[in-house]
């Protein structure tokens, strides 16, 4: 990492901090307060970098979410490796929140005469995906359901690890490959995904059978309309694998790597699940060249 843009919350500190970014291996910071010149110089540096006020919650988590919205959103800027540095009185924040926005990487400044000990196992561009990927399995989602006079809404996607372990509850996996690789699932409880089902394709009853194979046929088709969308926007492609359906108890499911997306969506006649994405492109593809960072 040569380059960085700071978004400093006390300009005060500025002299100190890029004393310590040199000192870490940066050999060009550019500081702002400005969120709309942080969006402009982002794209030309290696890192971003956050140095928030001393009681940041309030204003500032709501703004750093709207840009990692942007940063993770975007083809262009989503591989950029963020670094949030806090000192003592900064330490008390939600850090699990700021991870799902897509924070690599958080570091506690004792002193600003020290230097950055860098996590290198973070120092990898393109660990997220792409927040853009997921708009079009929404929008095909929603647009599965409004065919029967449901209409979906979506929260704010997230990335997350895992997800949490659901007490009764079904789950539709369909993976991708040749061209791209990741996976697509659709975690449910098992009386709304019988309630889904049997609203989706019309049956009077749903027992075992009819909900592994309604749900296997919904993700497959989610996974294959929004293949079309993702071919047209991105000029990505990947081959979707049959898909498979878990049904069980206190279960997790992992994705396939770090930096998958998660979103809600919900109605108002009692429908709910979690839409979960991970996608990349295959290494070795011109976009996927020149994965790691170096300092």
């Amino acid at each position: 990492m040569r380059e960085a843009v700071v978004w400093i919350g006390e300009p005060e500190e500025e002299n100190e901090v890029e004393g310590f970014l040199v000192r870490s291996g940066i050999q060009k910071a550019r500081f702002t307060q400005s969120w709309e010149e942080l969006r402009r110089d982002a794209k030309g540096a290696d890192v971003v970098v956050f140095v928030p006020p001393s009681s940041f919650e309030d204003a500032f988590i709501p703004s750093l979410a709207q840009f990692m919205e942007w940063l993770r959103g975007n083809e262009t800027t989503y591989r950029k490796y963020v670094l949030l540095l806090y000192s003592k009185e900064r330490e008390c924040f939600q850090r699990e929140e700021l991870v799902g926005l897509g924070v690599d990487q958080f570091y506690f400044v004792s002193s600003w005469d020290g230097k950055l000990d860098w996590n290198r196992s973070s120092l990898q561009k393109g660990r997220w995906t792409c927040l853009g990927y997921i708009k079009p399995f929404v929008e095909a989602t929603k647009r599965i359901f409004e065919r029967v006079g449901v209409e979906l809404e979506s929260g704010r996607p997230r990335y997350l690890k895992e997800v949490d372990c659901f007490h009764r509850a079904v789950t539709g996996v369909v993976s991708f490959s040749k061209g791209s690789y990741g996976s697509l699932m659709l975690h449910v409880e098992e009386e709304i995904g019988k309630r889904m089902i049997k609203l989706l394709f019309s049956l009077s009853e749903v027992g075992h059978d009819e909900l592994v194979d309604g749900l296997g046929e919904v993700v497959n088709m989610i996974g294959g309309n929004a293949k079309r969308e993702l071919g047209r926007q991105y000029g990505i492609s990947f081959q979707l694998s049959l898909p498979n359906v878990i049904v069980g108890r206190n279960y997790r499911v992992f994705p396939p790597f770090e930096g998958a997306v998660s979103v809600n969506l919900r109605s108002e006649k009692g429908i709910s699940f979690l839409l979960s994405v991970a996608l990349r492109r295959e290494y070795g593809t011109e976009r996927e060249k020149g994965e790691t960072a170096e300092l």
